[in-house]
């Protein structure tokens, strides 16, 4: 009897006849090489998620953040008690006031968010388990955005460049510094709006089991209504209005925002003679002031009104997740060697490098086969962390991940050999830190702007700029140029113009820190350059986009605002943040960045 061909029993394992070969799908690919196929997949998957951290594997979805009934059925009591914890720390903060669903209008109920509480399990470096954090969140996902201004959802942060001037005055002036964590920061700060959420049955169960009076309260599912009284975690309004109480806070008490820099508030003491500055990044706070009076003052002022602050004192501070260094006098050294070796550890470099690239930097090998999915995401989560270690403590690197960011959707196995090209480097310099030093009064400050021309495979022109208030980069940018230039005298003009602007930002900021400038200096080591900005007219015919540069820099440079001066190309220090370097060269633009030995 023939094998009945359809598909119900072609595979059928009851089948007493040899099944037919099975047919190919459109694209030529079979039933079986697939199977193979996603086989080999899922292989690749489990190895690759094998050599993720904890942080990653909740990132790429292997540990999610657990509901509640999953962290206590696996961790019992010890889950339990971190979910307690945030729920009483809701009621202690009167961050919630229970209503009753059914008494809402019903058109205003049909706006309440839904809230989950996240459960984090928590690792020390060696990876051994620490404790269980949890948060109650609300579903701002599901808040209506266009019935909001961006000025009641955005809220500022100190800026990297803010932050380092405010702990170089510290360190050069011999201030007392300070650091504090606001726990629940967003919780302090009431509500302008009317948010309902509903709570999930596992958390309102445990709310009632915590206050039996709310059971009148719980709907026919089980569920607990809550207005939010207070910015809960997750609603898009909170980071705002937490800002808003910490300024509005500051303010009250005689302190004055950088008007270039929002999140900086200084205050002048006339008694004492000192200024005391405080630096905002979410609800880590920095303090820093002459007097250590004053400083502890501030900082039991902050305690009175926020109740719980985590407080670091001394010469060694971690803030936003670097190292800073006040041992030394008049001179801030900034490390992140715990980030660098989770890097590092989970990447398995053992091998070093004298440099952070070849020569091959910006080139682009077109045959390099192509990343698959699960190391291209890790490509692009890899190539992430390390630029936010660079970005801060390495500035030599610049170029490598500036480069390496523009591959991360388009990576190929020549994009991983230079990422390991740079972690190699990385491994060999990771006791270096960032030195930085102010100079003497009245400060110099230096913007030394190069560029190399024609460097990309489009023949576009690629930025370095090195900005320094003494010794040392307190600002650093490594960036391929927009626009196609005709000569060198042009990616210079270009990279001269994009650098001026982050150049007079330091410069305002600095000077709104009350610190006496001499000057604003944009080095060049391009005559052509300096001629056009200098002599007020360019020299040869250009197009209307290099003349808006042109012009801009010019008027910069006639109304006193900027001095621009040459400097030889042998001294340009910003060389190293346009294309490979290496040799002797490579260490000397480094020892200047750096501020090393």
């Amino acid at each position: 009897m023939p094998i009945d061909p359809s598909p119900q029993h072609r595979y059928s394992t009851r089948s007493k006849g040899p099944a037919e070969k099975p047919a190919p799908y459109k694209d030529g690919r079979t039933w079986v090489n697939t199977t193979i196929s996603k086989s080999l997949k899922r292989l690749k998957k489990a190895i690759f998620h094998a050599s993720l951290t904890i942080k990653q594997k909740n990132k790429f979805g292997v540990y999610t953040n657990m509901t509640v009934r999953q962290a206590i059925d696996k961790y019992g009591d010890k889950a339990r008690k971190a979910v307690t914890d945030e729920l009483q720390q809701l009621i202690k903060l009167k961050v919630l006031k229970f209503v009753k669903a059914h008494e809402i209008d019903p058109i205003v109920l049909k706006s309440r968010l839904p809230s989950k509480t996240f459960v984090k399990i928590k690792f020390d470096a060696a990876g051994l388990f620490e404790k269980i954090k949890a948060r109650l969140v609300g579903g701002g996902h599901k808040q209506k955005r266009y019935l909001y201004s961006e000025s009641e959802t955005s809220s500022p942060t100190i800026s990297l460049v803010g932050l380092y001037i405010v702990a170089l005055i510290a360190a050069d002036e011999g201030r007392t510094v300070i650091t504090a964590d606001v726990a629940g920061a967003y919780l302090r700060a009431f509500m302008k709006r009317l948010v309902l959420i509903e709570i999930n049955k596992e958390e309102s169960d445990i709310l009632v089991e915590l206050y039996p009076e709310l059971e009148e309260y719980l709907d026919s599912r089980g569920k607990l209504t809550a207005e939010c009284l207070k910015a809960l975690y997750g609603l898009i309004e909170s980071g705002r209005l937490w800002f808003e109480l910490l300024s509005s806070t500051l303010i009250a008490n005689g302190y004055v925002q950088n008007q270039y820099e929002p999140c900086i508030f200084n205050k002048w003491h006339e008694d004492e003679q000192v200024q005391s500055t405080i630096g905002i990044y979410v609800d880590d706070i920095i303090v820093t002031c002459k007097n250590a009076d004053i400083a502890e003052a501030i900082i039991t002022s902050l305690e009175s009104e926020f109740d719980e602050l985590t407080i670091t004192r001394g010469k060694i501070h971690k803030f936003t997740g670097m190292i800073f260094d006040f041992t030394e006098s008049r001179k801030l050294k900034i490390t992140m060697k715990k980030s660098i070796d989770e890097i590092l550890k989970r990447n398995n470099v053992t091998s070093t490098a004298v440099t952070p690239s070849t020569e091959e930097l910006f080139q682009i090998d077109e045959t390099s086969p192509y990343l698959d999915k699960t190391m291209k995401e890790k490509f692009h989560s890899e190539v992430a962390s390390i630029s936010y270690v660079v970005k801060r403590i390495k500035p030599e690197c610049l170029p490598v991940t500036s480069f390496l960011m523009t591959r991360v959707h388009n990576s190929t196995e020549q994009d991983w050999q230079k990422l390991e090209r740079l972690l190699s480097y990385v491994n060999g310099t990771k006791e270096i830190p960032l030195c930085l030093e102010m100079g003497n009064n009245p400060v110099e400050i230096v913007a030394n702007i190069d560029s190399s021309h024609a460097t990309h495979g489009d023949y576009r022109g690629h930025t370095g700029i090195y900005i320094s208030l003494g010794k040392g980069a307190i600002q650093a940018i490594s960036t391929k140029q927009a626009i196609n230039t005709k000569s060198s005298a042009e990616t210079e003009l270009v990279a001269a113009s994009d650098g001026g602007t982050p150049a007079i930002n330091v410069l305002n900021i600095v000077k709104c820190q009350g610190i006496h400038v001499k000057a604003l200096y944009i080095e060049q080591d391009n005559k052509s350059t300096l001629s056009m900005i200098q002599n007020g007219r360019a020299t040869g015919p250009t197009s209307r986009h290099i003349n808006i540069r042109f012009f801009w820099l010019n008027d910069r440079v006639a109304n006193g605002e900027v001095t621009m001066r040459y400097v030889p190309t042998e001294e340009m220090t910003s060389d190293l943040l346009t294309k490979h370097m290496e040799g002797k060269l490579f260490y000397k633009h480094r020892k200047t960045l750096l501020n090393i030995p």
